[in-house]
């Protein structure tokens, strides 16, 4: 069954392979895949890349989907990191047992959503996130790809197949 993904990434600076690569696992399987972020319009990854955002992140409910993912790159510091509607939604998709994953240094986001609490993650190793992700709880692994429960988190874009492959196998296995 076909589920829905919402993606969310910076205007501007975020990841290009991240992005590319886990929207390409999520789709071939057969899975929607809406981008999200906080300003409409077109966002520019890191390397150059355009990509047209569907959806302003304030539209945005844990209603209309069945997994969050954020992506990484040098814009979620500043754009991401500390969005109080982004918190918000990563609170209700977890609260409703929904799929959370980010990637890079979007784990941070996810800790300072206050879901990480007792929990493993990986995040991109960098003094920044690993003290978000310590501060908010979580238990800091070095594994490039770490599934605890319905949280999905990896550390770099050099695990982007790998993350995006565990998108997918999440669904498989809970068979929902």
């Amino acid at each position: 069954m076909s589920k829905r993904f919402l993606l969310i990434i910076a205007p501007q600076q975020f990841n290009d392979t991240e992005l590319e690569e886990t929207r390409n696992a999520v789709e071939s399987a057969g899975h929607l895949v809406h981008i999200a972020s906080t300003q409409t319009g077109e966002a520019q990854g890191m390397h150059g890349m355009f990509e047209n955002v569907d959806v302003h992140l304030d539209h945005c409910s844990s209603h209309d989907y069945d997994a969050l993912v954020i992506i990484g790159g040098y814009g979620s510091v500043g754009h991401l990191w500390e969005s109080s509607v982004l918190h918000d939604l990563v609170k209700a998709f977890y609260a409703e047992g929904k799929l959370v994953s980010a990637i890079c240094v979007s784990p941070a986001v996810l800790a300072k959503s206050g879901i990480l609490k007792g929990k493993q993650a990986t995040v991109w190793s960098m003094p920044e996130t690993h003290k978000a992700l310590k501060t908010g709880g979580a238990t800091l692994s070095d594994k490039p790809v770490v599934v605890d429960g319905s949280i999905i988190t990896a550390n770099s874009p050099d695990s982007s197949t790998a993350f995006g492959q565990a998108l997918v196998d999440y669904f498989v296995e809970v068979k929902a």
